[in-house]
């Protein structure tokens, strides 16, 4: 299965770029080749996308909440969500650590 980021970033790619598919059949453990690939969805903006595509579904889907009476929680829960995909750094590329490392920090810190 294919994340939705990794299809944007492999439709995104030329016709001949099979970086990212090649990266991913290898199923590395390698810290480096992952930081890579995350380097390409970064540069092909799938990232982005992906993060601004998260925040259309938010406002589309606390719109059909609110046309079908309301939830409260549902809506807290998906403002919850939504704090998490607005703390994401897309653009930026480490220096050290996993990515595991610095999305549990995010959380932490809220």
């Amino acid at each position: 299965k294919f994340s939705f980021p990794i299809i944007h970033c492999i439709k995104e790619s030329a016709e001949n770029d099979s970086r990212l598919l090649s990266i991913l059949k290898k199923r590395t453990e390698d810290i480096d080749v992952k930081r890579y690939a995350q380097s390409l969805m970064r540069k092909s903006g799938s990232l982005t996308y992906t993060r601004d595509k998260c925040v259309v579904l938010k406002v589309d889907i606390l719109k059909q909440i609110e046309e079908l009476g309301g939830n409260p929680p549902l809506v807290k829960l998906i403002k919850l969500l939504d704090v998490q995909v607005e703390r994401l750094d897309v653009g930026a590329i480490s220096e050290g650590g996993d990515e595991k490392e610095r999305t549990s920090k995010t959380i932490d810190s809220t």
